[in-house]
């Protein structure tokens, strides 16, 4: 049993003391998982993510800690180890992203048709990935390669 959500002009509120306007905004997302692992394992298996057209604001406090640290953080609750939910995700793709990155009191750096795509993503496990963007001043950058695991305790501290 599986099921595919989409979704149209979503946003996500910032964090106020870093800014007054969205943290993210996009004009569509494709969600699509497994919903029978989810009700019976807790094991969110999601085959596709796709997001398209999204601009998100990363802003960094002279302290060094980013807007994005804090999201979910007042919606934490206590869960016993068993109660844990696994994630797996078969294939991310954002499309046509602008990001704005801002440090301390700076300007912001604009990335414009920022493309992003991760495959076979599983907690513990390395997985592949690829950027490519629009650079300020008209340069381009594009990555290839396999991150490694990600610390379930990052918060972007």
């Amino acid at each position: 049993m599986s099921g595919t959500v989409t979704a149209d002009d979503l946003s996500v509120s910032d964090d106020p003391s870093f800014n007054k306007s969205d943290f993210l905004r996009t004009k569509a997302l494709k969600l699509s998982i497994h919903l029978w692992q989810y009700l019976l394992f807790r094991k969110l298996n999601v085959d596709e993510i796709t997001i398209d057209t999204p601009e998100a604001v990363r802003v960094q406090a002279p302290s060094g800690q980013w807007n994005f640290s804090t999201l979910g953080a007042g919606s934490a609750r206590t869960t016993a180890s068993s109660d844990k939910l696994t994630l797996s995700m078969k294939s991310l793709t954002i499309n046509g992203a602008r990001l704005s990155l801002t440090q301390g009191h700076g300007q912001p750096q604009i990335l414009d048709d920022v493309t992003i795509q991760v495959k076979n993503f599983a907690p513990g496990s390395a997985f592949p990935f690829s950027l490519s963007a629009k650079l300020p001043g008209g340069g381009t950058v594009a990555l290839d390669g396999k991150a490694r695991p990600i610390n379930p305790g990052f918060r972007g501290n």
